[in-house]
């Protein structure tokens, strides 16, 4: 048996009044901060006129990126608008999405949009299924809207619409569908294109995490694009229990939704259970840079199966990042800011287990023991249920377990004990630490692991 008397458990119980019950586990820097949103990516548009009855090849990629109210006409002006007129956007990897900001709705009668891309290498010969138009064809009110559509299972070739005069690229092609008449041709300040997550190249952050906390300095940052699938990963030098946020400012609360993600030992990213996150990843916190900063802490129980892996990563300046270490993500998996916002300015530390990052109880029993459930006493208990992790800093491996609200005793329970999430070895002289993870506060604390 082993056997812990604690005044209190909580999230600002312990020594450091950071919830480690028993042990500590310092503050390290992280070995790598990266994202893949979309900051400015490079963007190729030429627009199709065939108002003299012949095609005639605009190059507007200066326009489509300018921002400037009605800058971008994808289907020409209001004398030169027609049903046969059509645009193309391209960048460096497949498309797989297209933002535009319009301006001036168009009116205009007809169906819709259609979207091409290429199979053949020589025109844009496939019409992309399932798309969900935003924006109505542009005749929708002023604003920023999505284009997108099912992803083909071939991807689509690079080609030339006017092999010679324009390089060949991933390009697609955006006409009208049904048009009948017109009063106003549409106009745009911006389009964006969008790739998959897994073709779109990464921005280094680790500098900005791992500067003082204090430091509100950012100097100036470039609004961010979040798209389904964009991940940040931060990588640690140690096993992983959680990370120290300080937010200088928070990012829009309607900005996007995503889930918490580690990189098992069989190379998959896994959702990471039973995370606390009070920051709801940098949503809470300052709305203005300079106003006080709200520091955070974010906890996890530490999966079994979370092991050191090494990452080589293609970066938005070109060449590659290799990061060594244990790997978190944050994915995201809806977007409701589809524009760019301001992005959040975040200084962060990482709670990981380590040589000289943690210590704890030596344990002492004159023989390795496997420990598979926990009794206990409380003096005051908790409202609402505490989920609280005994780990092995010694060997890395962790296991947890739940104390029901207003439960006084273990011996209130059926069966009498809690069952540890999984069995714990320690062996005579490894080191135990004990950590509150999320949940309420308990006061008067036994534990006695058996």
């Amino acid at each position: 048996m082993f056997t812990l008397t604690v005044p209190s458990i909580s999230a600002t119980s312990g020594h450091n009044a950071d919830g480690i019950i028993r042990g500590f586990i310092s503050q390290s820097l992280f070995t790598g901060v990266v994202n893949n949103f979309e900051f400015s990516d490079e963007l190729w548009a030429i627009c199709r006129d065939t108002s003299t009855g012949s095609y005639i090849f605009l190059d507007r990629s200066t326009e489509a990126k300018s921002g400037v109210t009605d800058s971008f006409l994808p289907w020409g002006d209001d004398s030169t608008f027609s049903g046969t007129d059509s645009f193309y956007l391209a960048s460096d990897n497949t498309v797989t999405e297209i933002r535009v900001t319009v301006t001036t709705p168009g009116v205009w009668v007809g169906t819709g949009l259609e979207v091409y891309d290429s199979t053949d290498g020589i025109t844009a010969n496939r019409l992309l299924g399932s798309i969900v138009d935003g924006t109505d064809g542009f005749r929708n009110p002023a604003g920023t809207y999505s284009i997108t559509w099912a992803t083909p299972g071939t991807p689509g070739v690079a080609f030339s619409p006017v092999p010679g005069d324009i390089a060949s690229r991933p390009w697609v092609m955006v006409k009208p569908v049904g048009y009948v008449s017109k009063t106003t041709s549409p106009k745009l300040s911006f389009a964006f294109v969008f790739h998959s997550a897994a073709s779109e190249p990464y921005t280094d952050k680790t500098a900005e995490y791992n500067e003082a906390l204090t430091n509100g300095t950012f100097g100036s940052l470039p609004n961010v694009l979040y798209f389904v699938d964009a991940n940040q990963i931060m990588t640690f030098p140690g096993i992983p229990t959680g990370m120290d946020l300080t937010v200088h400012r928070k990012v829009a609360a309607s900005s996007r939704d995503g889930v918490m993600e580690y990189l098992a030992d069989n190379n998959t990213w896994k959702t990471l259970t039973g995370a606390n996150d009070p920051s709801n990843w940098f949503k809470n916190g300052p709305t203005t840079l300079g106003d006080p900063t709200q520091e955070f802490s974010v906890r996890w129980p530490t999966p079994a199966d979370w092991t050191s892996k090494t990452l080589v990563l293609p970066l938005e300046v070109g060449g590659t990042l290799t990061l060594t270490g244990w790997h978190f993500r944050y994915r995201a998996t809806s977007v409701a800011a589809i524009g760019p916002i301001a992005q959040p300015l975040i200084r962060a530390r990482g709670r990981a287990l380590g040589a000289g990052l943690a210590g704890g109880v030596y344990h002492y029993t004159g023989e390795g023991k496997t420990y598979h459930g926990v009794i206990f006493e409380a003096g005051v208990p908790s409202l609402s249920d505490v989920v609280i992790q005994v780990m092995n800093i010694t060997t890395g491996l962790a296991a947890e377990f739940t104390v029901p609200s207003a439960t006084l005793s273990s011996a209130a329970l059926t069966p009498d004990h809690l069952d540890l999430s999984t069995p714990l070895v320690v062996n005579d002289g490894d080191s135990i630490l004990i950590t509150w993870v999320s949940g309420g506060s308990l006061q008067d604390v036994e534990l006695v692991l058996q």
